[in-house]
């Protein structure tokens, strides 16, 4: 879902009403009205990942290789990115870890436990580089 997300900004399965949503979601079959820019060998990935059957869905059999193997990702070098020698296409300047302003307002009806020690802030988030050295 990732991928269709960011190719089309959109989320895979919503239309119309939450019902017709869950019904989507139930069969498998995203809107892709939002993606009539997206190339048939991106479709194809998506439709392969999304397959119910996990038998039969890309991965199952060859694991991870498979996808990587995908016409999709032609031509991606996933040795650079497992060396981290990619430079992102995109990256936004930032007042710190704090600087929400490139994410959209999320509101939510339920209500955030209050935190143990008191009020959330950024003081109280540990922020360990190490925990994803390998990513």
């Amino acid at each position: 879902m990732l991928i269709y997300e960011m190719t089309t900004l959109e989320r895979p399965f919503t239309e119309g009403d939450q019902m017709q949503t869950i019904v989507n979601i139930v069969n498998y079959t995203p809107n892709w009205a939002p993606a009539e820019h997206v190339s048939p060998q991106c479709r194809d990935l998506i439709m392969r990942l999304l397959t119910y059957n996990s038998v039969l869905r890309l991965g199952s059999l060859g694991g991870a290789q498979d996808v990587r193997d995908h016409p999709w990702f032609a031509g991606f070098d996933w040795q650079a990115l497992q060396e981290q020698r990619m430079t992102a296409p995109m990256v936004p300047e930032t007042d710190g870890p704090a600087d929400l302003r490139f994410f959209q307002e999320y509101h939510s009806d339920v209500q955030m436990p209050d935190h143990p020690n008191g009020a959330y802030d950024d003081a109280q988030i540990v922020h360990d580089e190490s925990l994803f050295k390998d990513w």
